[in-house]
């Protein structure tokens, strides 16, 4: 049975490892009114004065004690066997998940299998916070804004007036090209799906079907990639290279492995960016924040937050 709690002040979260939107994160739960504790989040390498009335944890294990849930970063983990530290630190997995109580809350992001199997064996409630399509759509916004600064970085020409091409109509796709044209881009969609394509063209994008994706090999200044599968082959790179203009820029905003044959695309000279964790890295703040509110409605649903 969920603990009852009196007030936010009762009750602790632990915020272990993560970048610099976990930082901001920490602070805003702290802002309101939760005792937080931090660890894993570069101790040498300052932050407190994003931390706010977080308090930074030497070891995991103080700030683990008598936590109410832990949250852990977006993604928890990038080698299966730590938790992603990236702003420095060297925590294991089996520390977290063996030192807090059973019937604990774990919160992470891009949660799979082998993270549900350790928390299941250690008698451990988990939750994926970027599961949460409130947390998706609104983190989309970072990701398109970072893709266009990247673009915007990379380019010899202004977005505006340029021929740009996305793949794939899906949250990030759909922010990425609203925010293109709104640049003053010529913007191409490539989706799959015909209510996708109807409502590309009803937004006023030059929709294409993926079937015909060999289109896109010239004429477009820069084509930005939202699907997590292999697009973009040896064939269609060697088309893209043969192609006008004479700059060859993709963004890859696919999760790993990416949508782009990245050996094919240096061979033939085409320049691939794969730009990913775009919001903490563009817009810490603001992405703490979108997690903060995903977060505190997961601890709401587990009853550990108390209704305002």
């Amino acid at each position: 049975m969920a603990k009852k709690y009196h007030s936010i002040s009762d009750i602790k979260l632990a915020v272990i490892g993560g970048d610099v939107r976990q930082l901001w994160l920490a602070r805003a739960l702290a802002e309101d009114g939760y005792e937080v504790a931090v660890c894993g989040a570069g101790g040498n390498m300052g932050g407190e004065d994003i931390l706010g009335k977080a308090v930074r944890c030497i070891s995991p294990e103080d700030a683990l004690h008598m936590c109410d849930a832990v949250i852990l970063p977006l993604p928890y983990t990038t080698d299966g066997r730590r938790v992603n530290c990236p702003l420095g630190g060297d925590i294991l997995l089996s520390e977290i998940f063996g030192e807090v109580p059973a019937g604990t809350l774990v919160l992470a992001g891009r949660v799979d299998e082998a993270a549900r199997e350790m928390a299941a064996k250690a008698g451990l409630k988990i939750e994926d916070y970027y599961d949460r399509e409130d947390v998706c759509i609104e983190n989309a916004i970072p990701t398109a804004e970072g893709a266009a600064a990247v673009a915007m970085a990379e380019l010899p020409i202004t977005i505006h007036g340029s021929n740009a091409a996305v793949l794939g109509f899906g949250r990030v796709g759909k922010a990425l090209a609203n925010l293109l044209k709104a640049m003053g881009a010529s913007v191409t969609v490539a989706a799959r799906r015909d209510d996708d394509l109807a409502w590309i063209k009803l937004y006023g994008y030059k929709p294409l079907h993926f079937s015909r994706i060999a289109e896109l090999c010239s004429g477009y200044d820069v084509v930005f990639n939202s699907v997590p599968a292999r697009v973009l082959d040896e064939a269609w790179l060697s088309r893209f290279a043969a192609g006008g203009p004479s700059w060859k820029l993709i963004i890859d905003l696919a999760s790993k492995p990416g949508g782009v044959d990245t050996d094919a695309a240096k061979a033939h000279g085409v320049k691939v960016i794969q730009a990913l964790s775009l919001p903490g890295r563009v817009a810490p703040a603001s992405a703490g924040m979108i997690l903060r509110t995903g977060i505190v409605n997961v601890l709401k649903e587990y009853g550990i937050a108390p209704e305002r």
